[in-house]
């Protein structure tokens, strides 16, 4: 029996919470979250897609794809299933240029 994650060939989700803040350490306010995401991403030069739901947001890099969950204007979540190496490269560009801290991990089953 293969335990979930071990086989090489198996993609993991991961889950990421962003915790963002406006530029004078004050939380944003609602729709505030979806504004900044939009312009963060459009800096670091990410494809950018609104979703059906308008806290939901496709973003994609050349390596790496994320659904960006700005519903909580000040913890967003990030889904991802793309390899850990292009995601870090891209929530770390993210991070220093806008939110201010990032806390990861593994989404529970």
């Amino acid at each position: 029996m293969t335990n979930y994650g071990e086989s090489p060939t198996e993609i993991l989700e991961k889950t990421y919470i962003v915790e963002a803040h406006s530029p004078d350490g004050d939380c944003l306010r609602d729709g505030e979250a979806a504004d900044v995401l939009q312009h963060v991403a459009k800096g670091e030069g990410l494809r950018i897609d609104r979703t059906d739901d308008k806290n939901l947001f496709d973003i994609r890099s050349d390596e790496a794809g994320f659904f960006f969950d700005v519903l909580d204007p000040r913890f967003w979540i990030v889904h991802t299933m793309s390899n850990v190496d292009p995601v870090e490269k891209v929530l770390s560009a993210l991070t220093a240029k806008y939110p201010t801290s990032i806390m990861h991990g593994r989404q529970p089953r």
